[in-house]
C-alpha cells in the first residue's frame, strides 16, 4: 500500500510498550516513519513518558493495548496522551487493539464499579479525537464514550483462515454463552452454518460450570468462537463438556490472547489428547512463547490497522471496511 502523503495530511505514528508487534509493519505499509515513546520508571514505580519528536499541529496515531500489566499499560497510555496534548498535537487517535477492563462493563452485583465506563470517561476528558479497537467484550461499551469509537471485529479473518487452511467440513459454530451469541450468529449468517450456545453459571470469577448446550454437536466438528482467552479454564470446561456430548474435532478462534496462569500449557494438554486441533488468535497482545505450541496460530492485526489509519486520514468509510471482512466469509459458506 504505497501512499503519497503530503506534508498537510501525513500523520505521525507513535507506539508505547505494547505496540512492538504491529507498529513497524504499519509504518512500512503506510510509508511512514514511526517512533516509540521512551518510558522511565522511578524507584517508587511512577511512570514518565517522553515525546522524542515535535508533535505540534500533527495528527497523531498512538498505539497501545491495555494488556498485562494492565494497570501499568493504562497509566502509560494516559500519561502519553497528556504529554501529547501539552505538546500541542492537533489530534490524537488511539489504536487500542485490546481494550483492557472491558469485562467490567456493568454491575453484576451491588457495590461493584463499571471500570469500562471509568476508562471511557478518562479518555474523553483527555480530549482524544477517536478510538479504534477490536472485538470489545460487549459492543455496548461504545456507548460509554462521547467521542467516535471504531469498533471492528477480526473474528471473520480468523475463521476464514481456519477454514481455508484446515478444510473443515460438517462444522458447527459454538458461542461460549448467551452474551457471545450475537457475535457468532452474525458470522453464521454469512457462512450459512449452524450455531450452538453454551449455558453456564459462574460460581467465582474465572470459573464456570456448564449447565447445558442449545444445539446439536453430536458427531460434528466444532469451531468455538470467543472474544478472548484468559486463564483458559472456562474454555477447557466447555470443550470437555462438548467432547462428552459427542463432538469430534474442536477448533478455537479468539481475538485476544490474554493467556494468564499457564493457559497455553492447559490447552496443550487437550491438544495432546488429540481432539483440540487448533487455536487461532490475533496479536492484539504480544505472545512471547508462541513457538513452543504447535497448535497455536497468530494472526497479525498490522494490515487491518494500516487500512483503518488510511481510511481515517483520507475520510474513507471504516464501517464499510468492517463489512467487507464479514462478506469475505461468503466465499467459504459451503459446509458439507
Amino acid at each position: 500500500m504505497k501512499i503519497n502523503w503530503t506534508n498537510k495530511n501525513k500523520p505521525l505514528l507513535l507506539g508505547l510498550s505494547t505496540a512492538t508487534q504491529w507498529i513497524e509493519k504499519i509504518a512500512q505499509e503506510l510509508s511512514l516513519s514511526f517512533h516509540y515513546l521512551p518510558k522511565k520508571i522511578f524507584a517508587d514505580q511512577e511512570i514518565l513518558v517522553e515525546i522524542p519528536v515535535s508533535v505540534r499541529n500533527q495528527n497523531v496515531f498512538l498505539c497501545q493495548s491495555i494488556s498485562r500489566p494492565a494497570n501499568d499499560t493504562l497509566m502509560e497510555l494516559l500519561i502519553a496522551i497528556d504529554a501529547l496534548n501539552r505538546a500541542s498535537a492537533k489530534s490524537i487517535t488511539l489504536i487500542i487493539p485490546y481494550f483492557g477492563y472491558a469485562r467490567q462493563d456493568r454491575k453484576a452485583q451491588g457495590r461493584e464499579p463499571i471500570t469500562a465506563k471509568l476508562i471511557a470517561n478518562m479518555l474523553t476528558f483527555l480530549k482524544v479525537a477517536r478510538i479504534v479497537t477490536f472485538d470489545l467484550h460487549s459492543s455496548q461499551i461504545q456507548g460509554f464514550f462521547d467521542i467516535p469509537v471504531d469498533h471492528l471485529s477480526v473474528l471473520p479473518q480468523l475463521i476464514l483462515r481456519l477454514l481455508t487452511k484446515n478444510q473443515i467440513k460438517n462444522y458447527v459454530l459454538v458461542a461460549p454463552d448467551s452474551g457471545g451469541y450475537q457475535r457468532v450468529k452474525k458470522i453464521s449468517e454469512y457462512l450459512q452454518s449452524d450455531v450452538a450456545v453454551m449455558n453456564k453459571k459462574r460460581p467465582n470469577k474465572n470459573q464456570t460450570q456448564v449447565n447445558f448446550i442449545l444445539g446439536n454437536v453430536f458427531n460434528k466438528n466444532l469451531i468455538f468462537v470467543d472474544d478472548m482467552i484468559d486463564t483458559s479454564d472456562t474454555l477447557i470446561n466447555s470443550l470437555e463438556y462438548l467432547q462428552k456430548k459427542g463432538a469430534k474435532k474442536m477448533y478455537v478462534v479468539a481475538t485476544h490472547a490474554v493467556f494468564s496462569n499457564g493457559a497455553l500449557d492447559k490447552l496443550n494438554t487437550l491438544y495432546q489428547k488429540g481432539w483440540l486441533k487448533k487455536v487461532i488468535v490475533s496479536n492484539s497482545i504480544l505472545i512471547k512463547e508462541q513457538k513452543k505450541y504447535s497448535f497455536l496460530e497468530i494472526y497479525s492485526l498490522s494490515h487491518d490497522i494500516s487500512n483503518i489509519v488510511k481510511a481515517i486520514i483520507e475520510g474513507g468509510s471504516i464501517s464499510e471496511y468492517g463489512k467487507k471482512q464479514f462478506k469475505m466469509l461468503e466465499n467459504y459458506k459451503t459446509n458439507e
